[in-house]
């Protein structure tokens, strides 16, 4: 080799490594930039879907129906939320649970949900499922 070879390839190693370093580091902010959009945006839809429930109108008039309701409301959250498929149970004056409204869903699902629903219903009519021991929950006749 040539007189200064080595200490010219220490310099070049040198300078490789800082520009690596540097490179680096430019790939770390990048990378924190990116998470810090991306947290943004979630951070939008957030308030987004907050607003439209905000909005929601729940009460019930004399001349509406909680069907009607129960179809906007799982609309409204298969648009706006993560859940892309979507269902409202309600209980009826005979205290039997049922999908009154879905979005986004097979029929099929929807006739599991209320399969699982008369499930729940049973189980709590055996004191099972949502009800304090020593408590009874059903008046039956």
């Amino acid at each position: 080799m040539w007189p200064g070879a080595r200490e010219m390839g220490g310099l070049i190693v040198l300078r490789w490594v800082e520009l690596s370093l540097a490179g680096g580091g430019l790939w770390a902010l990048w990378c924190r930039m990116q998470v810090g959009v991306a947290e943004g945006r979630r951070e939008r839809r957030e308030q987004e879907e907050l607003r439209a429930y905000a909005g929601l109108d729940v009460r019930l008039g004399a001349d509406a129906e909680l069907p009607e309701l129960a179809v906007r409301v799982s609309r409204l959250m298969a648009e706006k939320s993560v859940f892309r498929r979507t269902a409202v149970l309600v209980r009826d004056a005979g205290r039997v649970l049922s999908v009154a409204a879905s979005a986004g869903m097979e029929e099929t699902t929807v006739e599991s949900l209320n399969a699982w629903a008369e499930g729940v219903v049973e189980a709590e009519r055996r004191g099972g499922i949502g009800t304090r021991r020593g408590r009874v929950a059903w008046a039956d006749g």
